[in-house]
């Protein structure tokens, strides 16, 4: 069984899995992800797919972010968020990102994995050309590792494009 035969049914589940209604990249070629998004549905609205160790049932995809390109193929993935990342992920996601295509990254200064992307000194980083770096954006809800505490303090954000091939 080839990636994208394993890809397909796993993706079509998930779509399915939306609000009744939704029929969100079904017949799309757009893929978002929300990267490390929790235990439930991504918190990013209809069309995310969440990817979390602690994804349940049909909100998303639990798995570790090393084997993200066992579920997404090479250049399958337009856009992936990582808000509070907790484990470093740029090299693990840079296969299955398409060229161009944008990592949005989330964090306060105290979170070792954000810091690392946007001080520039983040393993993968030379895959990818910084579009904008913001401080202090509004917190939209992003909870500490445990799900149960919000991050404090101010957020910042980068973002970050694929180079072309």
């Amino acid at each position: 069984m080839n990636t994208l035969d394993s890809f397909a049914p796993r993706y079509a589940q998930i779509m399915f899995g939306l609000a009744v209604g939704e029929v969100v990249g079904i017949f799309s070629a757009t893929v978002k992800v929300d990267l490390m998004g929790g235990t439930g549905g991504s918190k990013l609205g209809s069309g995310w797919i969440n990817y979390d160790l602690e994804a349940s049932g049909l909100s998303g995809i639990s798995d570790d972010v090393a084997n993200f390109s066992k579920h997404f193929p090479q250049g399958s993935v337009s856009e992936i968020v990582a808000n509070n990342p907790q484990t470093t992920f740029l090299s693990e996601v840079t296969p299955s990102l398409e060229s161009g295509g944008t990592i949005t990254v989330r964090g306060n200064m105290t979170n070792k994995y954000f810091k690392g992307i946007y001080n520039g000194k983040a393993e993968g980083l030379e895959n990818y050309n910084v579009i904008s770096r913001t401080e202090n954006v509004p917190n939209k809800g992003y909870m500490k590792t445990g799900g149960n505490d919000p991050v404090t303090g101010k957020i910042n954000e980068i973002i970050l494009m694929k180079k072309t091939n």
